[in-house]
């Protein structure tokens, strides 16, 4: 079972309580090296990490406390940060992103962008370009490429699947894992015609916490089409603190259908007790 450390608290990220800056980054910070140090020592060097505005300088402060080792499930596009850059700097601000890694792929293809059948392919490949050039040096950290639920779900809607199904390949084009994460697992896993190459990570719990539509759907959903399914990663596996680590482990580890766990934490602790346990 691969046990995935998630960077939520590290940025200021509560789902419970919504997004707001917990403690200052520096704590933060210092807190996240402490767990990233604690789950290492257990040989877990998986990451899953959003492209928030201090990425770089986090990633800084693992390689100088000699985390460099650790592997990235990185999730791009970060849609807040787009909000942010047509705020401050409008739509000049977000076409000088999306240039940024592009270049040389805009120039081959310039003139597919414009073909409407085909724009909303290259503007996927486009985006995930630019996110992977702005992590610099750190690239090279990256193993999974993942995609938020933000997005995931609004394309799920819409019925968008190809929007999905671009992502998909161009992140295996790269090279890298891409993971798709979700709200509902049911709707997702319906609207793909790809069915394997790719994880979907999404909410479980036995509490139904940030499950959709509800567990015991999702629980024979799973069952039903266990062969079918990609690979799948559990996230809030403890429902926001509402079922112990023995219960929500006990719940996963009893369906045998996952190959990870995505855990968030504050406490080091914490983590010698989930691999203690697992």
């Amino acid at each position: 079972m691969k046990i995935i450390i998630g960077d939520n608290p590290f940025f200021g990220v509560n789902h419970k309580v919504g997004s707001k800056v917990l403690d200052d980054e520096n704590f933060r910070f210092k807190q996240a090296l402490e767990v990233l140090t604690e789950a290492n020592n257990f040989n877990c060097n998986h990451l899953m990490i959003t492209n928030h505005p201090s990425i770089c300088k986090f990633l800084n402060l693992m390689d100088a406390n000699k985390l460099s080792n650790l592997k990235l499930a990185f999730i791009a596009p970060y849609p807040h940060k787009y909000n942010d850059l047509v705020a401050k700097g409008g739509y000049f601000a977000l076409l000088k992103h999306l240039i940024r890694g592009n270049f040389k792929y805009a120039l081959l293809n310039i003139h597919k962008i414009f073909n409407f059948k085909q724009a909303q392919e290259h503007v996927v490949r486009m985006i995930c370009n630019s996110e992977l050039a702005s992590l610099g040096k750190h690239k090279s950290k990256v193993e999974y490429m993942c995609l938020h639920n933000i997005l995931v779900d609004m394309y799920v809607a819409s019925g968008n699947y190809l929007a999905l199904e671009a992502f998909v390949q161009h992140v295996q084009d790269l090279g890298l894992k891409p993971v798709l994460i979700t709200q509902n697992i049911t709707a997702l896993a319906k609207i793909m015609r790809k069915k394997d190459g790719f994880t979907i990570c999404f909410s479980y719990n036995s509490a139904g916490y940030m499950v959709n539509p509800n567990i015991s759907q999702v629980d024979k959903f799973l069952d039903d089409n266990a062969k079918s399914l990609p690979n799948l990663w559990a996230m809030q596996i403890m429902g926001s603190g509402a079922i112990n680590l023995d219960d929500a482990l006990k719940k996963i580890l009893n369906k045998n259908k996952f190959s990870g766990i995505l855990y968030a934490t504050t406490k080091k602790e914490r983590v010698a007790e989930l691999f203690n346990k697992v």
